[in-house]
């Protein structure tokens, strides 16, 4: 048994010896989510709700929204209270379970479906729940582009279950399991040099193989353990992904990549909070043959330490370690000093002589005048004031910044929410002298959607004029530097440091300009309280020169990350 073994056995049986557990996470960009976010800038939560950790476990938000004032809300903002409740709450949920007794028929053989109207398979005692529910998406959509190479029609078929189990209060289990046949559009299919992606890589999947004409066919798939040895410690061991961060995208950790192996500790003591997590990811080789072997595993470590000193305020310390299991000129062990959560990792990063790739970073979010809510991030992946002395633009300087404003019920509209965002990612941050050491798994950004020397502007507007129904309309505006002439000008994550275009005078953008404007706007119903959806979406994607529309529409049934978000 090697010494990766040994490392995920020990964190399982140090979960399993403190395990009193509680319940699975709910689905990321789940409407909850926005739900949430507007009774926490709204201030009706009684404490500081916690919402830059995603995804959201169903207890805590069960917890949040059960001590909450609800004789307050309006009429559609209770009517989401309920349709919250009702997915998150297991026990006000199987309160309402309704069995009918049908005398004749095909349908008295049914019965024991929908039992109680949420979930397709449910069955609960004294000390076992089990919630079996089906996963659909089945859609059709078309795209119009000036591109020579486009393919007109455009489709998705995803099928899959989902399986979340309760064994009294001490274990959790969730999976999740979905197989793919998918067309994508001309922008993502056609990777090229003028492509902020890498070519044979799609956002989110993994392995593929090719399906008919200009398809791909695909698994995805999702399985982990929740525990809680205290009342205030959750322990999470599995596959999945995580978002750190109240913004549309995140300097710090984003779901924009395939999901991946990991441990994470999430500590909760009101005014402070903590989370540690150790994961394990994939340096991806692009057309690797069997011979080779498996894709080299690379390992990864974050924490943050979050401080509320009011209700309405946070702050964040946040730090994390990138590392590959070899270098190259040797391979390595597991460097066994990163799992101490409580140690500052930069200076054993130094210690061990600065092999990997370290990024501190700082954010805050402020709720104010119980309608808007403010928020940003600061990274620093790199930084050498002294040679500020020498000149500017040091290639080294690598930063990113990212500022948010959240504005609820605007023009005191019930329900017309407005966000807005910047981000912005110097120059060769996120990469590394050791390329297997870069913030990337999978040959996807960890992230930043955009990678390094980027900038983009974006807005949202989203309305829910009646229960269950909505809109949305939301637009980028994104600038990216990319390499040119094999030079490297700091927007290839992938690229080794050393061969950085010039050492100072490097500025934002610097390189062949990437001019990329995206609009989107959708329509969503949601089919009684269930997590079933009828949906239309369409894209308008300007790419230098390059123009397409989009049109997609379809069912919808489950929780998961749509596969649409580029």
């Amino acid at each position: 048994m090697n010494y990766k073994t040994n490392f995920f056995l020990f964190t399982f049986l140090l979960g399993i010896f403190f395990s009193r557990a509680q319940d699975s996470d709910l689905p990321q960009n789940h409407f909850i989510e926005h739900f949430t976010d507007r009774m926490d800038i709204l201030g009706y939560f009684n404490e500081n709700f916690q919402s830059s950790l995603k995804p959201l476990p169903r207890e805590y938000v069960c917890h949040a929204i059960m001590n909450m004032d609800s004789s307050i809300l309006t009429y559609r903002d209770l009517h989401n209270y309920f349709r919250t409740r009702y997915l998150v709450d297991d026990d006000f949920n199987d309160s309402l379970r309704c069995k009918p007794e049908f005398t004749y028929g095909l349908r008295k053989h049914f019965s024991w479906l929908y039992q109680n109207r949420r979930d397709l398979i449910s069955y609960r005692s004294n000390n076992f729940k089990i919630y079996i529910n089906p996963i659909l998406d089945l859609r059709m959509g078309l795209e119009i582009s000036n591109r020579s190479n486009s393919v007109p029609s455009l489709y998705q078929n995803t099928r899959g279950a989902s399986f979340r189990i309760r064994l009294g209060n001490r274990l959790a289990f969730y999976s999740e399991v979905m197989e793919n046949q998918v067309r994508l559009p001309s922008f993502v299919r056609l990777i090229d040099s003028t492509s902020v992606l890498r070519g044979g890589i799609f956002p989110g999947v993994g392995y593929w193989k090719p399906f008919k004409q200009n398809g791909l066919d695909f698994g995805l798939t999702k399985a982990y353990i929740t525990y809680s040895p205290l009342n205030n410690l959750r322990i999470k061991l599995g596959r999945d992904r995580n978002f750190l961060g109240n913004g549309v995208q995140s300097l710090f950790l984003s779901n924009f990549a395939v999901d991946y192996w990991f441990t994470n500790f999430r500590l909760d003591l009101k005014k402070i909070q903590y989370y540690w997590q150790i994961s394990q990811m994939v340096d991806f080789i692009p057309n690797k043959s069997d011979a080779y072997g498996r894709q080299p595993a690379k390992y990864s470590v974050h924490h943050q330490l979050f401080w509320n000193p009011r209700k309405n305020l946070s702050f964040s310390v946040f730090e994390s370690v990138i590392y590959a299991s070899a270098t190259p000129n040797q391979s390595r062990e597991f460097e066994w000093q990163y799992l101490n959560p409580l140690i500052f990792y930069r200076t054993v990063e130094q210690l061990i002589g600065s092999a990997d790739n370290s990024l501190l970073g700082i954010s805050f979010k402020w709720n104010f005048l119980k309608s808007l809510q403010t928020y940003g991030q600061l990274l620093i992946d790199d930084y050498n004031f002294g040679n500020r002395k020498v000149g500017k633009g040091w290639w080294g300087n690598k930063v990113g910044i990212q500022a948010g404003l959240k504005y609820i019920n605007v023009a005191t509209i019930d329900q017309l929410d407005f966000q807005i965002e910047f981000n912005q990612v110097s120059p060769y941050t996120y990469g590394h002298t050791n390329p297997a050491s870069n913030y990337s798994h999978y040959g996807q950004f960890l992230a930043y959607t955009y990678g390094a020397n980027a900038r983009d502007f974006h807005a949202k507007l989203s309305y829910q004029p009646f229960p269950r129904f909505f809109i949305s309309v939301d637009g980028s505006y994104v600038k990216k530097g990319l390499d040119m002439d094999g030079k490297n000008y700091g927007g290839n994550i992938f690229r080794t440091g050393n061969t950085h275009f010039q050492d100072y005078n490097n500025t934002i953008l610097q390189g062949k300009l990437l001019d990329l404007k995206i609009g989107h706007a959708k329509i969503s119903y949601q089919l009684f309280y269930t997590d079933i959806y009828f949906e239309i979406d369409g894209w308008y994607r300007i790419q230098n020169s390059i123009k397409e529309w989009v049109v997609l529409g379809g069912f919808r049934m489950g929780g998961f990350r749509s596969l649409w978000n580029f």
